[in-house]
């Protein structure tokens, strides 16, 4: 009778493993055989608002180019134009300063307006001014005209007179009597001098009334 109550025991246990076994094999072929799930239309994402990526440049940009160009080229032409206004209010006279590497006269150009009138004092401040690039500063005390001749006066104290050597000395006196002799039709010759009394530095020395000579 025991033997009996045993069998119906593990009869029993055979039935319950057996129910779990199938159980959950059922279970893993439906966790396998479930489908992704299918997105409709409604929830497809809208793409629309994102950019769109071109390789071409935009229409925009290109215009812009344009009209900087065009802009430019106007600018250009206003500039010619005023550029030929002033070229057309000007005058052109050859005057002589020095040559920075040489310290040797050569000729040079002012540029002045076409109603200045062209006087002596003019001519001298011209080639004064030319020397300034060159670091000289050249003083003087007055320009004036006696008969036929232009007497430059220097400032005792500032070149040609001092500061320069004998050779700069030369090429300053060269620069203001060869100006004043092309440019002044009256000017027949040019007398310098120190001040009130005749010009005499440690280079130079000439006569109260002495005509320059080069």
């Amino acid at each position: 009778m025991l033997k009996n109550r045993w069998k119906k025991i593990v009869f029993s246990c055979l039935i319950i493993v057996t129910v779990v076994l199938v159980t959950g094999c059922n279970t893993n072929k439906s966790k396998t055989s479930e489908k992704p799930p299918v997105i409709t239309s409604e929830e497809t994402p809208d793409v629309s608002d994102e950019p769109e990526v071109s390789g071409e440049p935009e229409v925009s940009s290109i215009e812009g180019a344009g009209e900087e160009t065009s802009e430019e080229a106007i600018t250009k032409d206003k500039d010619d134009a005023v550029s030929e206004l002033v070229r057309n209010d000007l005058i052109e006279i050859q005057i002589y300063s020095i040559n920075k590497e040489t310290l040797e006269c050569e000729a040079a150009t002012a540029l002045l307006p076409s109603d200045t009138e062209i006087t002596p004092e003019l001519i001298v401040q011209e080639v004064v001014s030319s020397y300034v690039d060159s670091g000289i500063d050249i003083g003087i005390y007055y320009v004036k005209e006696e008969k036929d001749n232009v007497v430059v006066s220097f400032e005792k104290d500032k070149a040609p007179l001092v500061n320069v050597g004998s050779g700069v000395e030369a090429t300053i006196l060269n620069s203001i009597s060869q100006s004043l002799l092309d440019n002044i039709e009256s000017c027949k010759g040019v007398i310098f001098r120190m001040e009130d009394d005749a010009y005499e530095s440690g280079h130079f020395t000439y006569k109260y009334d002495e005509l320059y000579l080069y």
